[in-house]
């Protein structure tokens, strides 16, 4: 049979590993917490990244739409300056065109204004010899107007 101190022994043993095993439980337990805790963590820190991932996504595709758009106003910005310097290859023909047709207008704007001032001569002349309102000398080359006559 066993002495009572060999089963008192056993017992402090038993007892010792009993107090073992429960601190290893414990241990075990406060890090299957610290591993669920940082799951949680990892899990929000997932979520967080996933929202800015998204989020970054969007000012992408947004950004990348902002840029065709700006493409396709400078490629029509483009055809615009094309259709320009198109028109400016002209200019200095127009603008010769332009003095040209302003001194034919001029001259013919002097035209009529000669043309009224010798009507308005001759109405006066005929006026004058046929309402015999003239002062008495109705020969035509000793008017003062005769240069009017003369082109």
């Amino acid at each position: 049979m066993l002495s009572r101190s060999s089963i008192d022994e056993a017992n402090r043993h038993l007892y010792a590993m009993h107090q073992q095993i429960i601190s290893l439980e414990e241990m075990v337990q406060q890090q299957n917490q610290a591993l669920l805790d940082r799951d949680q963590q990892i899990a929000l820190l997932e979520k967080n990244k996933n929202q800015e991932i998204q989020t970054l996504k969007n000012q992408v595709h947004r950004l990348e739409e902002e840029v065709e758009v700006r493409d396709t106003n400078i490629e029509s910005l483009k055809e615009g300056v094309d259709q320009l310097q198109s028109v400016l290859q002209f200019l200095p023909c127009v603008r010769g065109l332009l003095k040209e047709m302003e001194h034919s207008a001029g001259k013919t704007q002097q035209e009529k204004s000669l043309t009224n001032h010798t009507d308005n001569h001759i109405d006066e002349v005929t006026v004058n010899h046929s309402g015999g309102e003239s002062p008495g000398n109705t020969d035509m080359s000793n008017t003062s107007n005769d240069k009017e006559f003369y082109f």
